[in-house]
């Protein structure tokens, strides 16, 4: 696999929707991609962090994103993941903010990578 093939990412909106998934998360977390595209980022987020989550998924949306850039200005960070089995693996995300021609953020790309262990 080469290019986006080969990519591990979610696309999703502004309400957290998962507007795509790539085969290659698929792989990575067991969670198929025709189950996880249009359901809720939950998927993959462990019940613990959930609340923590949304309430800074809602704040990053309410302010075009500027609070999260400045906290991780190359939008990367290391996350538990929640795969398919139940089991959780440590992930380094990173963030891209998809914008329309006024910077208005429209969607959010998340790459992820397995962290060594």
């Amino acid at each position: 696999m080469t290019g986006v093939d080969s990519a591990a990412f979610v696309v999703c909106d502004a309400r957290g929707v998962i507007c795509y998934w790539s085969d290659a998360l698929a792989s990575l977390t067991g969670h198929r991609s025709e189950v996880a595209t249009g359901a809720l980022m939950d998927v993959f987020i462990p019940l613990e962090f959930r609340e923590e989550h949304w309430l800074g998924f809602r704040s990053a949306w309410q302010d075009n994103f500027a609070h999260f850039l400045e906290r991780f200005p190359d939008g990367s960070f290391d996350v538990p993941v929640l795969c398919g089995d139940g089991s959780s693996r440590e992930m380094k995300l990173r963030i891209s903010i998809a914008r329309d021609a006024n910077d208005l953020a429209i969607a959010v790309v998340a790459s992820f990578e397995v962290l060594a262990q």
